[in-house]
Formats: structure tokens, C-alpha cells, sequence
């Protein structure tokens, strides 16, 4: 068999030598059959040998000090190839290996058994098994964040369409609760007056006592009523009875002693007791039963949306709405309402007389000083439950009938105040 090699690394590098043995020796010693340059230390004296056996070529480490390699893995003894390459110590001289067989040798070849795997041919084996492993690992990983995102879309896709169905949802419900107010308030145009006008309205507390001759008191009263606002800047409108009870109240004449005023206040609707505005008269008329108060309020106030003083518009059979605080405070008390709440009572105009309107409505006490609405939402009288049709006390058993003030007799007063 003849071997040749090629010196590719280390001190010899570019040599070349040709021999015919079944054993061939390396190291840096003079006795090997091819000796590396001294120059090399990282080759041992006697490194590795090169031989002949039924496996074929192989090559076996001599326990050098830096071991032998075989194509850059180190190796104790494995098969050697044509065009593999030995190397001397990690860094150390190297050589390449040609193995050409004699024409006799070639002849007599029989096919080779299957022979077990070398240890280098072990290394490469395992080296592809990682790298193979390590592809699949890589493919497992990139499929498992491809999944990952597609699930994190499909996730947010999901929630998307969740959120775009409630907001239809909602939609077609606030939708179709517009359409039932507006069904609502296209059949009865009272609730489109009362939503329009109710904030204007005012719960009237007025709280007074009641003196002696000797000026002691004896007692103490609270006269509550409704009244509505009519000027941003703090004018409301409401009955006089309400700010001066004891002059309509037979209880009074005659008697020793003297009502005085407290506090009077008001309370616009949907506000807290505890948010009433103090008020003052400005102007009144006993007569027609009319009072005009005004508070400080910090901010304009909510008014009625106008007034109908023609008398031809105002007609026997007409529907009209009236908006108030029946009861006054004691519903609010009874209902266990923390906020003042106006109340709506549809009712017909039943007399139109000059000086009063009367209804088929009945007026209890705390209705006093509402504003009376047409259907378009103008005020056209004040409720009162105090005067009779010229003036004197409404008998009891004429509950049932409502009268009220009509509104030219308002801004009249008005035209009063400087």
C-alpha cells in the first residue's frame, strides 16, 4: 500500500513524501518514518502511528501529550480516508492523507463487510444528530409562535367582535328607546312639555312664627307651596298666599298676636333640601294672588319656555299640563326621596272667565303656585287654592274643582317691578 502525504501546517508545511509501508510512524523524534520539525512543539516525540488492519487505515494516538485529530475531532484510534487530515496536538503540525493501493492489492479487494461505525464517523454521526435536532427544535419553536400569534389574533378578533356587537347591541336599544320616547311624546305632547319645563320649577318653603302681645312666641308654622322660575337672573313667579298666609287664614283676624316671617326658600327641582336658595318678596298682589320672589343664585337659572297672555287662545276644553310639588316636602318625606321631584297632572279647562281659569283638576296643598302649560308648552295661569272666582275663601266641598290665575295678571305685576 502506498501512502502520501502532504504537510499542510507546522514547520514542514508545503513537503511532500511518498511511502510504501503498512506502518508508517509521527513525531518529532529522528527514529520516526516521517518526523515533523522539531520547531513543532506541540507534537509529542513519538505522537501517533499509521497502519494497516482488517479495518483498513487507521491511525492511533501514541498517549501524546496533546492528542491526535482526524478532520478537527480528537480521536484515540479511528479509520482514516482518502483526504483526511491528521493533525498533531490542537494548533500543531498537520498532514494530509492520499492512500493509493497497488494494482495486486486493487485485484484481490473483496467487498468490504459492514464494519461498525468509528469513533470519528461516531462524532460526525452525533454532530449531524444535534444539528438535526437543533433544526427541529428551531421548526417546533418557530410553529409554536406562528400558533402564538395566530391564537393572540384570533383572541383579539374575538374580543373585537364581541365589542362591535355590544356597541349594536346598545345602539339598537338606545335607538328604539328614542323612538319609544318619541312615539311617547308625539302621542302625548304634555310629557314633551313637562321634560322641557320641569327644571324651572321651584318647591317654596316659608317658615314663620307667631307672637303674642307681648311679642313671646307661641307658636311656629311652615306654609309650602310650588312657584317657577321666569328670568335667569333669579325671578320667581308663585302665589302670595304662600309668603303671606295669615292674610288669608280666618284663624288670624281678630286674634292678639302677630305672624313674622322666618326664612323663606326655595328649591328648583331634582336639587337637595340642603341646596334651597334663600328668597325675598319683591312684589305682590293679594288680589289676584300673585308674588314675584328673587333668590341670589351663582349660577342663571333654568325658565319656563314662555308665556300665552292672549285670553282668544286660551279655550274651554283645552288639555293643559300642570307641573308641581303636591304635598311638598312631606312626599318627598314619605316617598324617602332625597332630591326635590316635580310631579305632572294633566287636567282640562273646564270655565274660562276673565279673572280665573277653572279645571277639572283637584288642588291639594304644596300645588299651590304652579305654573299651568298649554300643549305647546307655554304657561297660560298660576294654580291657586285660595281665592274663589270673586275672591273670597274656595269652600271645602269644592275640592275637586282646580282655579287658577291667568298669566296677563303675571306680567302685569311684572311691568310693576322697577
Amino acid at each position: 500500500m502506498e501512502i502520501r502525504l502532504t504537510h499542510i501546517g507546522g514547520g514542514y508545511a508545503g513537503r511532500r513524501e511518498v511511502l510504501s509501508k503498512d506502518r508508517i510512524t509521527f513525531g518529532r523524534a529522528a527514529d520516526n518514518d516521517v518526523r515533523l520539525s522539531p520547531q513543532d512543539v506541540r507534537a509529542s516525540a513519538h505522537h501517533a502511528v499509521l497502519f494497516v488492519s482488517d479495518e483498513g487505515v487507521v491511525v492511533e494516538d501514541l498517549n501524546s501529550t496533546n492528542g491526535t485529530y482526524v478532520n478537527g475531532v480528537r480521536v484515540h484510534r479511528a479509520r482514516i480516508r482518502n483526504g483526511d487530515v491528521l493533525q498533531f496536538g490542537r494548533r500543531g503540525p498537520s498532514v494530509r492523507i492520499e492512500i493509493v493501493a497497488s494494482t495486486e492489492e486493487a485485484e484481490s479487494v473483496t467487498p468490504e463487510a459492514p464494519t461498525a461505525p468509528t469513533l470519528v464517523e461516531s462524532v460526525a454521526s452525533s454532530t449531524a444528530w444535534r444539528v438535526g435536532r437543533t433544526t427541529v427544535q428551531l421548526m417546533i419553536d418557530q410553529a409554536v409562535r406562528r400558533s402564538a400569534r395566530l391564537w393572540r389574533r384570533w383572541v383579539v378578533g374575538v374580543a373585537l367582535g364581541i365589542l362591535v356587537a355590544i356597541g349594536i347591541a346598545l345602539g339598537i336599544l338606545w335607538r328604539g328607546e328614542r323612538e319609544r320616547s318619541a312615539s311617547v311624546e308625539e302621542a302625548n305632547p304634555l310629557v314633551r312639555v313637562a321634560v322641557r319645563n320641569q327644571a324651572a320649577v321651584v318647591l317654596i318653603q316659608h317658615h314663620f312664627r307667631i307672637l303674642d302681645a307681648r311679642g313671646r312666641e307661641v307658636n311656629t308654622a311652615l306654609s309650602e307651596g310650588s312657584g317657577f322660575a321666569i328670568d335667569p337672573q333669579g325671578v320667581i313667579a308663585t302665589n302670595y298666599h304662600l309668603v303671606r298666609p295669615w292674610e288669608f287664614d280666618a284663624r288670624f283676624a281678630g286674634q292678639a298676636i302677630t305672624p313674622v316671617s322666618q326664612s323663606l326658600k326655595v328649591i328648583f327641582a331634582d336639587r337637595a333640601p340642603d341646596e334651597a336658595l334663600e328668597a325675598r318678596l319683591v312684589r305682590g298682589s293679594p288680589e289676584m294672588d300673585i308674588a314675584l320672589l328673587k333668590v341670589d343664585a351663582p349660577t342663571p337659572l333654568p325658565v319656563v319656555e314662555g308665556f300665552e297672555p292672549d285670553p282668544a287662545r286660551v279655550r274651554q276644553g283645552d288639555e293643559v299640563a300642570i307641573i308641581g310639588f303636591p304635598l311638598g316636602s312631606a312626599l318627598l318625606q314619605t316617598t324617602g326621596q332625597e332630591r326635590a321631584t316635580t310631579t305632572l297632572t294633566r287636567s282640562t279647562i273646564s270655565k274660562v272667565s276673565p279673572t280665573l281659569l277653572q279645571l277639572d283638576a283637584p288642588v291639594i296643598q304644596g300645588y299651590s303656585g304652579s305654573p299651568i302649560f298649554n300643549r305647546e308648552g307655554k304657561v297660560i295661569g298660576i294654580l291657586t287654592a285660595r281665592l274663589g272666582e270673586r275672591g273670597e275663601p274656595i269652600d271645602p266641598s269644592a275640592r275637586a274643582i282646580g282655579l287658577g290665575t291667568p298669566i296677563r295678571f303675571l306680567l302685569q305685576l311684572l311691568k310693576e317691578v322697577p
